[in-house]
């Protein structure tokens, strides 16, 4: 081609940079022209161009742990999703997640890959490449009374890198949780019937439970007198279940106002035959009962004895005590052989007397009457409104219900709750924790209660059984997945080895029905390792008598790395099967003959639990080195 004088041709040349391309390495391109016609001048100092390096990777990040209120004295576990949109690779990506403030219990791990540890994050990707993903699941532990030494629960990550990140601003990487209420709360809609009783009150499914009614109202009026309560950050002393009110259920939630004390749950008509002759029964009553919510539902017991958890609350406490009676009841049948027809469940321990306003009272709040069974009575909130947990004028403690049952028959149950003589100044009770025997497995292993494993520790899990005559079929699960063996068959068998943190799940199915399946979940959790320092040896010089070590000379050396060195004590034992075997350390620790080369065991305790860490060092015992005198005088470079 010719090329003529003054004439000018551009070339465009587009060269794609890879994602991964080395961001240290300069792009140099360049460019040769050759002619057949001599250059007078061949330099070209233009033709070779050096890009320097400018990688950008949008790293976007979203912290969440899918709430927005937190309940003290549990755990919150943060899901952490980092995502590279390009267009460059990004390299050394740093993840750093502090301990929020007021939390000293943390523990991470990364969710589908082995890293993870106890204590703040800091960890390193070191290429999060285009469009790929990386996941953390952070774990703290909220102290009690946080809600009230702290307030919102605020969690921060912070993701850097090297390569520039053209959007710099990240804000999904904070999670903050304002303090759920201190007060019970309830709600009529967030579960059916059916719901509470199978769900919140029995918590199983496929354990025979049947023909569930209620009558409590109309659920989209203002007075529907069932429902479903949480106790939330209140020191309520059932976590959460059922509550049955001859009245607006919902005025019950909150703390006591001295409002709404009195309501009609089923327009002030309602009567019950079987609560009526219950309240006949009682010495004194002879008026009508009214206003009556009632739940019922049948079910066939797994063991021979059935229990469930209550408590009381009544409106009547303080100025009525001496004189009116609002009746509740929990009515046994057997419906297969009739041993047990309309038998009251709700009485107080170790007798036959039903619980009411009469039974249980404290003469300080009406001495015009004795007290009565006092010791079962708990709270007078008008005493201390800010203090209370119900909207309720008193309340008792909580009891329990319970009944010999004879396994394999059908019986029905009825809850309920009516006023006495007229509508006024309501009565509500709680219920928790409907236990027939199905299978289950223990409470859970926490921090929190003070029963987590300690760090590389095993634990045999196992289904608790109160009637071994019945047969299951058993699978597992850990963290929603299937449990399996060394042949990838699910295990079956009615108990595991428990080598690490997670929620473990037991599925029980009745072998004449595998299908449908009773489980129930538990939560361990592992306390976070000791990570103490090595000890350094000890050494002293031979006095020609009893040598002696101070042992504890390591203590702080111990600590070093540990966040909180004031609160570990140390024992120092022989050997390591002393301490396993849990004998006496040794005395005095500050004074200990030893001898050279004695190896020592020190145990290093937390005062938070009973978990330990083992770190052992030598003792040496020196000759003393004899003098040596100069022989040069100053200076000594001759």
């Amino acid at each position: 081609a010719l090329l003529t004088a003054g004439t000018t041709i551009t070339y465009q040349v587009t060269v794609p940079v890879p994602a991964n391309f080395n961001q240290q390495t300069d792009l140099v391109n360049e460019v040769t022209v050759i002619s057949d016609t001599p250059d007078p001048t061949p330099g070209c100092e233009q033709c070779a161009v050096t890009a320097t390096p400018r990688p950008l990777a949008n790293i976007t990040t979203l912290k969440t742990n899918g709430q927005t209120t937190y309940i003290s004295n549990t755990q919150v576990t943060y899901t952490i999703t980092i995502t590279n949109q390009g267009p460059s690779d990004a390299i050394n990506v740093r993840v750093q997640d502090a301990k929020p403030a007021g939390i000293d219990l943390m523990t991470w791990e990364g969710i589908g890959f082995g890293a993870g540890a106890s204590g703040a994050m800091n960890t390193v990707i070191p290429v999060l490449a285009v469009g790929q993903t990386v996941q953390y699941s952070v774990t703290v532990f909220v102290p009690e009374n946080y809600h009230i030494n702290i307030g919102p629960l605020q969690n921060v990550v912070e993701i850097t890198s090297p390569t520039e990140d053209p959007f710099p601003t990240c804000l999904g990487c904070t999670d903050t949780d304002t303090p759920s209420s201190n007060f019970v709360t309830i709600s009529k809609d967030q579960y059916t019937v059916e719901e509470l009783v199978e769900d919140v009150l029995i918590k199983a499914k496929c354990v025979n439970i049947s023909n569930i009614i209620a009558s409590a109202g109309n659920i989209n009026s203002n007075n529907y007198g069932l429902g479903y309560f949480n106790s939330n950050n209140s020191d309520f002393p059932l976590k959460e279940g059922i509550v049955l009110r001859n009245g607006n259920a919902e005025y019950t939630e909150g703390k006591y106002t001295g409002n709404n004390l009195s309501s009609t749950g089923t327009g002030g008509g309602g009567t019950d035959t079987q609560l009526q002759n219950i309240s006949n029964a009682i010495p004194g009553n002879g008026f009508q009962v009214m206003d009556v919510t009632y739940l019922q539902f049948d079910f066939v017991p797994l063991k021979d004895n059935i229990t469930f958890d209550f408590l009381f609350a009544s409106n009547e406490y303080g100025t009525y005590q001496c004189d009116y009676s609002d009746v509740f009841a929990f009515i046994l049948t057997d419906l297969t052989d009739g041993t047990l027809v309309n038998a009251n469940l709700a009485v107080i321990p170790n007798t036959n007397i039903p619980v009411t306003v009469l039974t249980i009272r404290d003469g300080q709040y009406n001495s015009e009457c004795a007290s009565s069974n006092v010791g079962y009575f708990d709270k007078f909130n008008p005493d201390d409104p800010a203090g209370s947990s119900i909207n309720m004028i008193g309340q008792t403690t909580t009891l329990q219900a319970s009944s010999p049952v004879i396994v394999g028959n059908t019986y029905r149950i009825k809850m309920a709750v009516g006023d006495y003589r007229d509508t006024l100044l309501d009565a509500a009770v709680f219920l928790t924790g409907f236990d027939l025997g199905q299978p289950k497995l223990l409470e859970d292993f926490t921090i929190a209660n003070g029963q987590a494993l300690c760090p590389n520790t095993e634990y045999l899990l196992e289904v608790q059984l109160e009637n071994p005559d019945i047969d299951y079929t058993y699978e597992w699960e850990q963290d929603g997945v299937l449990i399996v063996d060394d042949n990838g068959d699910p295990v079956t068998t009615g108990s595991i080895l428990v080598t690490e943190p997670g929620v473990y799940t037991v599925k029980a199915s009745f072998a004449s029905n595998p299908g449908c399946e009773i489980r129930d979940s538990m939560r361990i959790e592992y306390y976070p390792d000791i990570e103490a320092a090595q000890g350094n040896d000890l050494i002293v010089f031979d006095n020609g008598g009893v040598n002696t070590f101070d042992l504890t000379q390591n203590n702080p050396v111990f600590v070093e790395t540990l966040p909180d060195p004031l609160f570990y004590e140390f024992f120092f034992y022989h050997s390591l099967a002393d301490i396993q075997a849990d004998e006496i350390s040794i005395q005095p620790d500050t004074a200990y003959p030893g001898t050279n080369g004695e190896t020592i065991f020190t145990k290093i305790q937390g005062f938070s639990s009973f978990c330990y860490a083992v770190r052992s060092f030598e003792l040496y015992i020196l000759n003393n080195p004899e003098s040596i005198e100069a022989c040069i005088e100053a200076p000594h470079n001759a």
